[in-house]
């Protein structure tokens, strides 16, 4: 959506995206607020970066009551873990980054217990080894509903869905040499794409709005 947008926005200048593994969340956001990268290419949540100077935001790309997630379990233990609401739920435990704030807040407020653990990989070989029971993510467009991640297989819990009361956005470094350009780019071919369903669309057939 980001590469869309800067194409329908007029943005003419090359731009180039690095894949930087092992980066946590935090690190990534550094960077772009400091001015070594001009964005991130995921959204990220409207309040986390609520007042950051160095930051501008865009308009909203996820609309806090589209935003759900289910709760994944390993293919293995998908019979074990009998969850059909927020009580059976808490007689399992859950796998969880505390640095995911917007995740730990509807964790905490189910009254969860939650195993920590570090970055995304490490929390899905945890779920994978069986220190904890489920973890909360995503809908996928896959048949079965089915996350891939790290040569594990997770099933989602059936008829389970959680709401996050936040919505979403891209932001980009104020400090970046030439991030004005990229700005107004980015919100016009966002503008567009909204007005023709396309992030609808986007977020709909890759199964994230179930």
């Amino acid at each position: 959506l980001l590469q869309q947008a800067l194409y329908l926005g007029g943005y003419k200048k090359k731009v180039r995206f690095d894949t930087i593994h092992g980066l946590t969340y935090k690190r990534a956001m550094t960077l772009v607020k400091s001015g070594h990268y001009m964005a991130l290419c995921n959204s990220d949540w409207f309040h986390r970066e609520m007042g950051a100077v160095e930051l501008w935001r865009s308009s909203t790309l996820i609309p806090a009551e589209k935003f759900v997630a289910g709760f994944f379990v390993p293919e293995a233990k998908a019979h074990e873990v009998k969850i059909t609401d927020i009580e059976s739920a808490r007689r399992y435990k859950v796998v969880c980054n505390p640095e995911w704030k917007p995740d730990q807040m509807v964790i905490d407020g189910m009254g969860l217990d939650c195993v920590q653990a570090r970055d995304w990989k490490t929390l899905v070989q945890m779920l994978k080894k069986g220190r904890g029971d489920f973890m909360l993510a995503p809908f996928q467009s896959t048949s079965d509903g089915a996350l891939e991640a790290f040569d594990a297989h997770f099933l989602p819990v059936p008829n389970i869905k959680v709401q996050f009361n936040d919505a979403r956005a891209f932001f980009v470094s104020t400090l970046y040499p030439d991030n004005l350009a990229f700005r107004e780019a980015l919100q016009k071919g966002l503008d567009i794409l909204s007005a023709n369903g396309s992030i609808e669309r986007a977020y709909t057939e890759s199964g994230f709005y179930n």
